[in-house]
């Protein structure tokens, strides 16, 4: 559900700055700087995490400030400048930061090694589920808006 929400909110939001806010593509795209940019720079970290608190505590912290910056964009946006959207996407990066390098860690950890097979395509089958997850997603949202519209 976690990562569903979080490709919902990825799909719409552009939609609903360019139309309801008239941001410009450029713009539209840096609002989505603050979260790339903590995922990147705190995924290492979170996933020491694991050996310091265990696993329970970021997988249980991550997807609740997930859903304080999700809260944050489900109220209006004001006038619309680009920090009325800063903290709910700063806030969805922590979170997913605490949640991604720990739930793969966790996950990967329960296969027994002796019964593992190294492949290279290991990485595609993450990939493919996630893409799924979005396809997903977009159709849950059209049929929510269809529904809407009546």
């Amino acid at each position: 559900l976690l990562y569903l929400a979080v490709s919902c909110t990825f799909f719409l939001l552009p939609f609903t700055l360019v139309q309801a806010y008239c941001y410009s593509a450029t713009l539209t795209g840096a609002v989505f700087l603050p979260f790339a940019l903590i995922m990147g720079v705190l995924s290492s970290w979170a996933g020491g995490l694991i050996d310091r608190w265990g696993a329970k505590w970021p997988l249980v912290l991550g997807p609740l400030v997930v859903a304080a910056g999700l809260t944050l964009f489900a109220r209006p946006l004001g006038d619309g400048r680009y920090w009325t959207t800063f903290a709910p996407m700063t806030l969805m990066g922590l979170g997913m930061a605490l949640t991604a390098a720990p739930l793969t860690t966790v996950v990967m950890g329960t296969v027994d090694p002796d019964k593992a097979v190294s492949t290279p395509r290991s990485p595609e089958i993450g990939s493919a589920g996630s893409a799924e997850v979005d396809v997903v997603a977009v159709e849950l949202d059209a049929a929510v808006e269809a529904n809407a519209r009546g």
